[in-house]
């Protein structure tokens, strides 16, 4: 399809541009950027910095003689946030395992921190899933997660591998939290930023404690693949 264009001719205008060797000098005057709110993993939340325009500006002269439009096209659906790389990087680190029997539900509760163990003919899974305990070396080796909710019906079990995660003020897991500390499991199996002191118990860093305005012991949960043995 044939398209009008109309051109039309003023008096030119001098502009000095400076450039590099291939290509011409960029200043960028305000730019674009997504940062991550550090909430727990349910509640996305996202700021951004703009203007989100890049302005072609005369070296010699000072002054903008053009722009780019860098911003993206959003769609928002009412009840949900806006897609983030961010958000959908780390919804990779909770997990739901299908049809996993388990005769412990009761036993567990969301923010435990637990592990899988193996037992064969337990599940079609050869699995359990466990309190973490630090007088028991299991824990130590195997890989922690925090316990988010068990479906008898469905038996569908909900872990999460990394994230942020919100404890009430009263939480049972929790005995000690303090804004910015690297936190454990201490002698008794709760998070603390003390670990644990006895012969024969190990310690390994979980993570670390998010300052927030919203009365929570919010947490960053990140457990170290190494640990240490009290002797």
């Amino acid at each position: 399809m044939a398209h009008a264009i109309n051109i039309s001719i003023k008096q030119p205008e001098v502009r000095t541009i400076n450039a590099y060797p291939k290509g011409f000098a960029i200043i960028p005057t305000s730019g674009y950027a997504t940062y991550f709110k550090p909430e727990p993993n349910n509640n996305w939340a996202f700021a951004t910095q703009s203007q989100e325009v890049l302005n072609v500006t005369s070296a010699a002269q000072g002054t903008s003689i053009g722009s780019f439009d860098i911003s993206g096209a959003m769609n928002v659906t009412l009840g949900t946030l806006p897609y983030s790389q961010l958000g959908a990087e780390l919804d990779g680190f909770k997990y739901v395992f299908d049809n996993f029997s388990i005769t412990n539900s009761a036993d567990l509760n969301a923010g435990d921190i637990v592990y899988f163990k193996e037992s064969v003919g337990y599940n079609s899974y050869n699995a359990q899933v466990l309190k973490a305990s630090t007088g028991n070396m299991e824990g130590a080796y195997g890989n922690l997660m925090i316990f988010i909710n068990y479906n008898a019906t469905s038996k569908k079990l909900y872990v999460m591998h990394k994230g942020y995660f919100d404890y009430e003020t009263d939480a049972a897991q929790v005995n000690n939290w303090s804004a910015g500390r690297t936190i454990y499991l201490n002698n008794n199996n709760k998070i603390d930023i003390t670990p644990a002191t006895t012969s024969g118990y190990w310690i390994k860093s979980l993570g670390n404690c998010i300052p927030n305005t919203d009365g929570k012991k919010r947490i960053w949960f990140d457990p170290d693949t190494t640990y240490i043995k009290l002797r």
